[in-house]
């Protein structure tokens, strides 16, 4: 029915991936006259095919998608979301450089306000797009309902129908927007950044990695053993890691196994604490969903402990383990119960 549309069906908007609400809002504008056409066939229901419930659903998103307010708002949040899409794709992925983040938060919330101080321009370009997108399902331009009586807000006043969504639509989405990503990315959730200043790749090529690092060491002062001595562990951090011959550590974990507790014992403290902060949410979204796969319907009985131990294994199925090892580690931690038998011999071992 639509030959020149680039996708068949549409995206399943996952609750903790939020690429994909950004890509589904693309996906819906596309084939939005064939939703609509599928609405109509829903409720005319000619063959039987549906029941009361699906038909009557039919009908109300029949009418809510075939709203002017609805398509021009469809238009300016996608085009909004368009300048989320690469830094949620980049911190939705595992290799993602934490510490590169921060130059891209800036990026993104100049492009806001960019866009924020271009809105006449910007609005009109998505608003003209909306009108097209409306014409297209034969929904055309129409002024907005006023309310008589004010109850909870008054209307907003316009002279026209583009200006009244660019108040009502455009301009309030865009600075909620911005003030979600301020929130977001605070002083304070990017100091936790300035841990990553004591990777030894930082210590060896910026100049200033000590102040920075220091405002990391300032939210976490009380967990510290013996805080007097930072500054000095500093300077000896840094001398270590020049004089050091192997290959530089680029992981936390890494990191950790190399760190010296006695010489070190406030930097260990302090790469534990990092190694243990979430940057993301998407790790903690990846075991969340490895639930639904453990625990189903038949295996509802399963222990915590062994649930526990079987969703790690599920996790971290990268790392590799010697079967062999495992068993005689289960032989030896219960010998009454498990008896193994030689297969040559016929003797039990």
């Amino acid at each position: 029915m639509f030959p020149k549309a680039h996708h068949s069906r549409l995206i399943d908007v996952c609750r903790t991936r939020w690429i994909a609400r950004i890509d589904v809002l693309d996906v819906f504008i596309e084939v939005l006259p064939a939703i609509i056409k599928c609405f109509e066939l829903m409720i005319n229901n000619n063959e039987k095919s549906w029941n009361y419930d699906s038909v009557r659903d039919a009908n109300s998103y029949f009418f809510a998608t075939r709203s002017f307010q609805f398509l021009v708002t469809l238009e300016v949040v996608s085009r909004c979301l368009e300048v989320t899409r690469p830094i949620t794709k980049q911190f939705q992925s595992p290799n993602f450089d934490v510490f590169a983040s921060r130059e891209k938060v800036n990026l993104l919330y100049l492009a806001l306000q960019r866009l924020r101080s271009e809105i006449e321009h910007s609005h009109g370009a998505w608003y003209s797009e909306g009108v097209v997108l409306a014409a297209s399902v034969d929904v055309y331009e129409h002024k907005p309902r006023k309310i008589g009586k004010q109850l909870n807000r008054n209307n907003c006043p316009s002279d026209s129908i583009n200006e009244y969504y660019k108040k009502v639509i455009t301009i309030s989405f865009l600075d909620h927007l911005s003030s979600q990503i301020q929130l977001r990315f605070s002083n304070r959730n990017i100091a936790v950044y300035n841990g990553f200043f004591a990777m030894p790749t930082n210590v060896l090529n910026v100049a200033e990695w000590r102040s920075n690092f220091l405002l990391f060491l300032n939210e976490y002062e009380d967990e510290l053993s013996e805080p007097r001595y930072t500054m000095t562990e500093l300077n000896m951090w840094e001398d270590y890691w020049r004089s050091f011959k192997n290959s530089l550590p680029t992981t936390l974990t890494k990191l950790l196994s190399l760190i010296n507790r006695i010489t070190f014992p406030n930097i260990f403290t302090l790469i534990q604490i990092l190694a243990t902060i979430p940057v993301t949410t998407c790790t903690c979204e990846r075991s969340i969903s490895v639930i639904r796969r453990l625990k189903t319907y038949l295996r509802n009985t399963m222990s915590q402990n062994r649930f526990n131990s079987l969703a790690l294994m599920h996790v971290y199925q990268d790392i590799s383990f010697d079967a062999n090892e495992v068993i005689d580690c289960f032989a030896r931690k219960n010998p009454r119960r498990m008896k193994l038998v030689d297969i040559l011999n016929s003797d039990p071992i």
